[in-house]
């Protein structure tokens, strides 16, 4: 079966995700993750790629960057080959490191490319990784509140230009971070769902507050449960039968 073409983002900026062969942790050492980052810092100035954000986590890796689609599969294939040559040869085993192709997400307005930063930027804190937003040394964050040497630097010149001209001050960057959104980002399974189940819960607040009912009561009313689980497949795009299994999550979290 052939692959399906990767759809175009009309603004060139894409999210990207790829992760260890069956969910491996191929960075699962602090010199493992440095190496990703060298790498990369070797290889982007040459494919004339921009980065906004990046985070190696210890089975996958995330990044928001802009670049011509089949340059960036170029520079996939680069890093991805230069890493498991180091991978394989540390471990004293062959064959392939990276599960599948890479998957790739169009980024195509102001609000989910800032959303996705921010999505970005905490997954080591949501995966326990870091105590605090800046102290995760394998991401971009950083970056953004660190000063970096010049040849050091991943992040583009257009990156920081952008929260400037977003973020009056550092600290409303920082506070952004804390604020919750309604997109659903690529990333592993478990996390995809979990982002799932943080949106239904955020609509769920608002239907409880419109009737101004408790929320642990919000799920009690069989037409207002009828109205949400539809208005969630909506949302979410999701089948009725992931819906109820979102819910019945909701449900043991509010008991």
């Amino acid at each position: 079966m052939s692959r399906k073409p990767r759809k175009e983002s009309r603004t060139k900026i894409y999210h990207l995700v790829n992760r260890g062969l069956e969910k491996r942790p191929i960075f699962g050492e602090n010199r493992e993750r440095s190496r990703m980052i060298n790498i990369i810092r070797k290889y982007y100035k040459e494919y004339q790629i921009n980065f906004y954000a990046y985070c190696i986590m210890p089975n996958h890796f995330h990044l928001l960057v802009q670049g011509e689609l089949e340059v960036l599969a170029l520079f996939m294939a680069v890093i991805s080959a230069r890493y498991a040559l180091y991978y394989n040869y540390k471990h004293q085993r062959s064959g392939y490191v990276f599960q599948d192709r890479y998957r790739s997400q169009c980024v195509e307005d102001e609000s989910y490319f800032w959303n996705c930063v921010r999505y970005i930027h905490l997954n080591p804190l949501k995966a326990g990784l870091a105590s605090d937003l800046v102290s995760y040394p394998y991401g971009s964050m950083k970056e953004y509140c660190t000063i970096y040497a010049e040849e050091d630097q991943i992040l583009c010149a257009e990156s920081y230009a952008k929260i400037k001209e977003e973020f009056e001050t550092g600290q409303n960057f920082m506070e952004f971070h804390g604020k919750r959104c309604r997109d659903i980002f690529i990333d592993e399974k478990a996390d995809e769902f979990e982002q799932k189940i943080e949106v239904a819960m955020m609509l769920l607040e608002d239907y409880a507050a419109q009737k101004e009912i408790p929320l642990q009561e919000a799920l009690d009313y069989a037409e207002l449960r009828k109205s949400y689980e539809q208005e969630m497949k909506t949302l979410l795009k999701i089948s009725k039968g992931e819906a109820e299994k979102i819910q019945d999550v909701i449900k043991g979290r509010l008991q």
